[in-house]
């Protein structure tokens, strides 16, 4: 019989002709794979192989499982081995008492390799830490951060660090003062995620890895390895940092079967010019039924050959259920070797029946009859055969057919003729299949999870000329740039929308501003010009405002920030399959005689209940953060998206416009400045200030002494040097004082 194998070298893979009388064959090469979770790595990729033709022959193995061939043609004049290639390192064995069968194993990532697969990494826009796949639960990152910056002087580089995890959020933040350190523990697992993004909070600038020691505030020095350095308004010294201080692991020690290649044979020619093409019909499934199906010779999981019988088979009493085998050869024992001369069956009771035919004997054979039962054993296994090539079903012949070294046809057989079965009723079970868990419910009503889709960026508007500019700064903080707006005071209106089950967060911080405007309501106190406090509100539901913005100064970039309050996740109820004790039943069998048959009644009892995250599932579900719609000419938006999930892949939970309603020049810095023409038009308002001597009919901006006076200097703005000219000379102002200088009056729109 022509025999291919895998055989394994040096650390190479062939397949290889190992019977000489094999001139050509067509290989049949396919692979199953089932690739376990995160928890592993995958345990092979591509498998390439080349044949007698020369030509590359490729398989994949992607997704979680299934299985793929190629066929190739080997010939032993083009040579005896066939070298299996793969894209990465594998770890195989050929099957024991298999050889046409190569079992690939998950790989072991051992502990330091695990901890040398850690580092800092980016991700798009975000920040974060990296994990190798093949770590399980009970492994834990120490983040460790510190701070030397003065809160009070050009911002601060870094307030907070949240690293969203499996069991949550892992928050650290720095204290109000110049220095300070904090740490967290963080555990990972990579079936969860193998990138765990930082979010980082109180950002001045974006933020950059380095690596290598060096001096730090105050004479300390960094830690070694790599570090995310922080800074703020001020200079490009580092005035904050975060690395990674510790890393714990835990690594799968078990090695797992994750996919097999297997070897079958076609269009075979044996030396002599005989084409031998294999039994195209497979062994017999083992059967279901007493009474019903009878036993059948066929293969195990394991690819070895024996009896098969069904369930419900009984074996005690004094008829116990056996099977009678017959044992036969027809083979000329001078000639080609001899097929097979002898098999060891056991009974049930694991005494075993050795049958033996004589080797000098053409033809020859003996009957075997052994006792079974289900309760035992299924799967009665031949033994300890001395067959010297791989024997091969006949379903024509319904008989197990070995063969010596010359040709196809049958030396010998193994067949079963006749049985006698003592059948119980099989065992029923009443109830479910199994029990699956309750509807995704999310604050007492069902969560649909399918009609929430993932966030799609969204096309941005540039046809807009100069005007209003807006960038994204981090995933939650918008830039509005108001640099094509040099010594102007700007005015425009915000509309802002909220539409989102999630607590929405939003502030800005705009002092130089003459007025702020909320709803048709001053924002602060009276008389609050150009010192608006910070505005920041929290709301879910269905939010519409508007933001009127009088005479911000230009020239100069405002910050607003977005977040949210994350929601709840959604949990489910889990219930456990509890089956109560068998109750004993006689009924009829198929053949009218009488059996007994146990039935157990289940149901499905609420063990607990389990959440999105505990499920194995992602939450938030989806990255989210800040998204820009408009930019240039009159006109700019955005809209924030908390992560939750959108309708359709249209962020959806923060919308802001803003528009320009009005833009007043300034005084030049350059020419002549008259009270006429300049003073009067773009810096003179209405002033309170009563008549005097000097000034009978009022303060009309007339003379440098009515600005002096005026009572509502506030309003007198610079915009380029975010001032008020609150400080006129005494006495009359100077023309001079006046450059850059406008009327930041109040105006509804």
């Amino acid at each position: 019989m022509a025999k291919v194998e895998f055989t394994k070298e040096g650390g190479k893979y062939y397949v290889e002709i190992k019977n000489q009388n094999l001139i050509s064959a067509t290989v049949t090469l396919s692979v199953e794979w089932d690739h376990d979770d995160g928890s592993y790595g995958d345990p092979v990729g591509k498998i390439v192989i080349k044949g007698s033709d020369n030509k590359r022959k490729e398989l994949f193995t992607p997704g979680d499982s299934g299985s793929s061939s190629v066929e190739f043609p080997i010939t032993k004049a083009a040579g005896l081995r066939y070298e299996l290639k793969f894209d990465q390192t594998i770890d195989a064995s050929v099957g024991v008492g298999k050889p046409q069968r190569l079992n690939i194993f998950h790989p072991l990532l051992t502990e330091a390799a695990a901890k040398d697969a850690i580092f800092l990494d980016q991700r798009g826009d975000d920040w974060g830490f990296r994990i190798p796949d093949g770590l399980l639960e009970g492994s834990e990152i120490e983040l460790y951060m510190e701070r030397v910056d003065d809160p009070g002087e050009y911002g601060t580089a870094l307030d907070a660090v949240e690293t969203p995890s499996y069991n949550g959020n892992n928050r650290m933040s720095f204290k109000n003062q110049r220095k300070d350190s904090e740490k967290e523990d963080v555990p990972v697992k990579s079936e969860h995620a193998t990138f765990y993004a930082f979010d980082l909070q109180g950002l001045e600038r974006k933020p950059k890895l380095n690596q290598g020691a060096g001096d730090w505030k105050d004479g300390e020095t960094f830690p070694s390895g790599e570090r995310l350095e922080f800074f703020d308004k001020d200079g490009d010294d580092v005035n904050a940092f975060l690395h990674i201080r510790k890393k714990t692991v835990v690594v799968n020690r078990v090695k797992t079967e994750g996919a097999t290649l297997n070897i079958s044979l076609s269009n075979v020619v044996m030396d002599g010019g005989e084409v031998v093409n294999p039994d195209p019909n497979p062994p017999p499934p083992p059967p279901s039924g007493c009474g019903i199906d009878p036993p059948v010779i066929t293969q195990n999981s394991n690819g070895a050959w024996g009896v098969s019988i069904p369930p419900d088979v009984l074996g005690e009493g004094d008829s116990p259920s056996t099977i009678t085998l017959n044992f036969q050869k027809d083979d000329d024992p001078g000639d080609y070797g001899t097929a097979v001369s002898k098999f060891t069956i056991k009974n049930f009771d694991g005494t075993e029946i050795q049958t033996v035919l004589d080797k000098d004997k053409t033809r020859t054979k003996k009957s075997v009859t052994f006792k079974v039962k289900s309760s035992a054993d299924r799967f009665y296994k031949f033994k300890s055969m001395d067959n010297i090539n791989d024997p091969v079903y006949s379903s024509e012949r319904n008989r197990l057919e070995f063969r010596d070294d010359e040709g196809v046809d049958p030396n010998a057989w193994i067949e079963i003729t006749s049985y006698d079965f003592t059948c119980d009723a099989g065992d029923t079970i009443v109830g479910p299949g199994e029990c699956n868990p309750g509807p995704w419910m999310d604050e007492g009503a069902v969560y649909e999870a399918d009609k929430y889709e993932e966030p799609v960026t969204p096309v941005v508007d540039t046809s807009g000329v100069s005007g209003l500019i807006c960038r994204k700064d981090t995933d939650k903080r918008v830039i509005l740039d108001l640099k094509n707006y040099v010594n102007k005071l700007v005015s425009f209106q915000l509309k802002y929308r909220v539409r989102a089950a999630w607590p929405q967060k939003f502030e800005f911080n705009i002092p130089n501003c003459s007025d702020l405007i909320v709803n048709g309501s001053r924002f602060g106190t009276d008389g609050n010009e150009y010192n608006v406090p910070k505005y920041t509100r929290q709301e879910a539901g269905s939010v519409d405002m508007v933001f009127n913005f009088h005479n911000v100064d230009g020239g100069h970039e405002y910050l607003f920030v977005h977040n949210h309050v994350q929601g709840p996740e959604p949990t489910r109820a889990v219930f456990e399959k509890v089956c109560g004790e068998p109750v004993s039943t006689t009924i009829t069998l198929d053949d009218g005689s009488a059996g007994t048959q146990l039935v157990t009644t289940c149901e499905c009892t609420e063990t607990g209940t389990e959440s999105w995250s505990e499920a194995g599932f992602t939450w938030p579900r989806f990255s989210g953060g800040v998204y820009i719609t408009k930019t240039g000419g009159n006109t700019v938006s955005w809209v924030y998206e908390d992560g939750g999930g959108t309708t359709g892949g249209v962020p959806d939970d923060q919308y802001v416009d803003i528009e320009i309603k009005k833009v007043r020049d300034t005084v030049p810095y350059t020419n002549t400045i008259s009270m006429e023409s300049v003073l009067q038009k773009l810096v003179w308002f209405d002033s309170d200030t009563a008549q005097g001597a000097e000034n009978l009919g009022g303060k009309d901006g007339f003379s440098l002494i009515d600005y002096y006076e005026h009572s509502d200097k506030i309003r007198i703005r610079v915009p380029s040097e975010k001032r008020s000219l609150v400080n006129l000379k005494l006495n009359g102002a100077e023309m001079l004082e006046f450059q850059g200088a406008g009327a930041a009056i109040y105006e509804e729109f």
